[in-house]
């Protein structure tokens, strides 16, 4: 009976709260799992509204106690698949400058729609993706407890000079040179401002023009709880203050079942290679051939006996006629004809997670988002690695050195390169099998942290006052950097041991010339 009435009186509190939850570009791997942590704060009784704009929203359909709010239509292009294609031919700065302007159009019509709705709504939490700038702006100005959601910790909140803060093809300083290390620490921060001072001093305009300060993250995020939806091991070990909270891999559910053909496909077919890019990349015509001629000798060599490839149809071929060849060059194929074979299925969208968990399927050919690194972990499936863009490249090297994946620069990649990485994975290769096992039972131990976030966003909500989160900032926050530091400490014990070492040798010194004197007299 008390326990109901504890039940009765928390689902009352709970009903009275509103939260908000706020994702604009990203698709899946932004939205989809925090939409998970959300449907259970919605099962526990609050209020949960996912604001974003139209392109996004159907991304809340399986959920239906979330409720959905759109901004208008899509501003920046985030289906746009030629302009996805255009950042495969980018560096990784160009494609930061060309992202940031984006954000930057967004942010003018986004930041007074937010405010207007949180000064209207008055939510008593709001959730932001990493890259809703205007979302924790006006979270900020409306003085609300605000969660920042991440695939990955964009953030170093705790200093460690071994974590590569800059981007690039390393997430840790172990496997870097001295020179890369060099190149890393002076010379690509300040490639990295020239290429971006321009749309960053666009954006401080923008800021500007509504009365708000220069951007700065580590400003904006300081009362911030940070959830990450990543686990160490994939994720690099590094300090972290209690506002950082890794709480992955969360993977969205429902779990698409197989259905109709593709049943059929694998019921006739033991040894299947699962090649998927993501919604918005898909290799050029080089990777293209180098991919699915290191997959044709694999089927010749015995090691695979059939392609599920999703999202085929979309692959943007520079040369319709390009063509890929067994080793012995009889038969070749056309690859816009590769659907009508029987050992290829080309699909315009596949169930993911239920084709990794297939016993059939022997590996991965993906381009390492988050998303799909977490995926082929929870399957225990060997991953190739062709990646593009963003946190990919490292993701690609993370699953590599944790021995569960082959990975390699997709721009210089052959046929022969990737024949011989397959070929690593798929024949009777121990250790690598060991790697499989063990994180795939690391990855499901970690995947339980679904009601964990929950908590950690109800906590942060009840435990801030005026959007400050008092109670789990480091005691070092409030402190000046010579008290957190204990430097007045040891400088008051030197210059104190100094003093008392000057005394030592005055006294000495004393004694010694007025023995001297005293000798004379006597003599």
């Amino acid at each position: 009976m008390l326990a109901a009435f504890f039940l009765f009186g928390f689902c009352l509190y709970a009903s009275a709260k509103s939260i908000a939850f706020s994702s604009m570009i990203g698709g899946t791997s932004h939205t989809g799992w925090v939409l998970e942590i959300t449907q259970v704060l919605a099962d526990r009784g609050y209020n949960v509204t996912f604001v974003s704009r139209d392109h996004q929203l159907h991304l809340a359909n399986h959920y239906p106690l979330i409720h959905q709010h759109s901004f208008g239509p899509d501003l920046i292009g985030s289906n746009n698949k030629d302009l996805f294609r255009q950042f495969s031919t980018m560096s990784q700065n160009q494609v930061r400058v060309a992202v940031r302007k984006s954000l930057n159009r967004s942010f003018k019509s986004d930041y007074p729609k937010f405010l207007d709705y949180f000064q209207t709504h008055r939510p008593d939490i709001v959730i932001c993706d990493s890259f809703v700038d205007s979302c924790i702006d006006a979270a900020i100005q409306t003085n609300l407890p605000f969660v920042v959601t991440c695939t990955f910790q964009l953030r170093q909140d705790v200093y460690a000079p071994y974590i590569n803060k800059v981007g690039g093809d390393y997430w840790t300083t172990d496997d870097m040179t001295l020179w890369e290390r060099f190149f890393y620490t002076y010379v690509t921060p300040l490639n990295n401002w020239y290429d971006m001072r321009e749309p960053l001093q666009e954006f401080n305009q923008v800021r500007q023009s509504f009365g708000l300060p220069r951007w700065n993250r580590d400003l904006q995020w300081a009362n911030a709880l940070r959830l990450v939806n990543a686990f160490y091991g994939l994720a690099p070990a590094q300090p972290a203050s209690p506002l950082t909270q890794l709480v992955g891999p969360i993977t969205p559910d429902p779990f698409h079942q197989m259905a109709g053909s593709l049943v059929e496909f694998f019921s006739r077919h033991k040894r299947v290679a699962y090649v998927a890019f993501g919604s918005q990349f898909q290799p050029n015509d080089r990777g293209l051939a180098a991919l699915l001629g290191g997959i044709l000798d694999q089927i010749e060599a015995g090691h695979l006996d059939a392609v599920v490839w999703a999202g085929f149809p979309k692959s943007p071929m520079q040369d319709p006629d390009l063509q890929v060849c067994h080793a012995a060059g009889q038969p070749c194929y056309a690859i816009r004809s590769l659907a009508s074979e029987p050992w290829f299925m080309a699909m315009d969208w596949a169930p993911q997670q239920a084709i990794l968990e297939h016993s059939s399927t022997v590996v991965f050919v993906t381009h390492g988002g988050a998303m799909s690194a977490h995926e082929a972990l929870l399957a225990g499936k060997p991953v190739l690695c062709h990646p593009f863009k963003g946190d990919q490249p490292t993701n690609c090297l993370r699953l590599q050195k944790i021995g569960v994946a082959r990975t390699h620069d997709r721009n210089i990649v052959t046929r022969e390169l990737v024949r011989h990485q397959l070929e690593d994975m798929l024949t009777d290769n121990a250790a690598f099998q060991a790697n499989l096992i063990q994180w795939k039972h690391v990855a499901r131990i970690n995947s339980r942290r679904t009601a964990h976030a929950a908590n950690l966003i109800e906590e942060h909500m009840v435990g801030s006052s005026q959007g400050v989160p008092v109670y789990r900032h480091l005691v070092s926050h409030n402190l000046s950097w010579a008290k957190a530091n204990d430097v007045d400490l040891h400088l008051t014990v030197a210059i104190g041991i100094s003093l008392i070492i000057a005394l030592f040798i005055k006294s000495m010194h004393y004694f010694m010339t007025s023995h001297a004197s005293f000798k004379k007299k006597v003599l």
